[in-house]
């Protein structure tokens, strides 16, 4: 079982990297597809880890991810809800996830970090931040 801050981390992580896949121009529509196919599975991967944690111990802030991971999968691929909307809600989940981080890093103590596994594989991977940060 991934734990809930791995799991904020990767949710917040693709948040950031589908609002730059947004606002860049000039990538190949190929590369955009194939990054919006990645982290829409590793969302549903999310979501799947989010409802069972929300089902053993039902949080306020696990519904809110729960509610963030799917929200982030519709806003990836429901080309019906306008960019700067899109854009605005991306904005906005950036900064709860911040705060959330920072709460959830005051919270535990600077224990060492162990490789966390669920079958059949690890889930120490993230997407990102891939992009550098400033420009």
């Amino acid at each position: 079982m991934t734990s809930l801050s791995e799991i904020l981390h990767n949710i917040a992580d693709h948040t950031e990297t589908f609002l730059r896949l947004m606002s860049e121009s000039g990538l190949s529509p190929d590369l955009v597809d194939r990054m919006i196919e990645h982290i829409s599975l590793e969302e549903q991967e999310n979501s799947a880890e989010l409802q069972a944690l929300h089902s053993s111990n039902p949080t306020a802030l696990t519904q809110k991810l729960l509610d963030h991971s799917f929200f982030l999968q519709k806003i990836m691929k429901d080309e019906s809800i306008p960019a700067d909307l899109k854009q605005e809600l991306l904005g906005h989940f950036m900064e709860e996830h911040q705060t959330w981080q920072a709460e959830m890093h005051t919270e535990v103590s600077p224990a060492p970090q162990t490789e966390v596994k669920s079958a059949p594989e690890s889930r120490a991977w993230t997407v990102g931040p891939m992009w550098q940060q400033g420009g």
